[in-house]
């Protein structure tokens, strides 16, 4: 198994459809980086069982917390992936221990600000950024 970079955000491949390695200079500083060997194999024992559409937001930050110590991703996708975000509903998550569609609520607010603020362009490129990542740590929980 494997990731592959889409547009400056990791992607889950199936191992069966990469066709050459990923690198490194594939993405962007700051942006999502490109898994390959190693770090996909840690990624995808961490997730394993992980479901990011039932969980807590203090689950989610000890998640993040492993897949950091373990070089999966960088302390800047860390905190991306535990900042403050809003529900479906584009209500504030209050409740740390309240299990959320954590996938469904990063949508929901890039759909909103792609909706709203479609100038802001700045702010939906890091939503789709954060989306990309979450979409691709979801492809290897299993």
């Amino acid at each position: 198994q494997g990731f592959q970079p889409t547009q400056n955000a990791a992607s889950y491949t199936p191992s069966s459809k990469v066709s050459t390695p990923a690198t490194s200079a594939a993405a962007a500083p700051g942006t999502s980086d490109v898994y390959s060997g190693e770090r996909a194999t840690r990624a995808t024992e961490i997730m394993a069982g992980q479901d990011l559409s039932n969980i807590s937001k203090n689950e989610l930050k000890a998640l993040t917390n492993k897949l950091y110590d373990a070089g999966v991703i960088t302390g800047e996708q860390r905190l991306d992936l535990t900042a403050p975000y809003a529900d479906q509903q584009m209500q504030s998550v209050a409740n740390p221990d309240e299990k959320r569609n954590f996938i469904a609520d990063l949508s929901a607010t890039l759909d909103a600000a792609k909706r709203l603020r479609p100038d802001d362009t700045s702010s939906i490129a890091y939503l789709e950024k954060v989306n990309n990542l979450a979409n691709s740590l979801a492809a290897v929980s299993g």
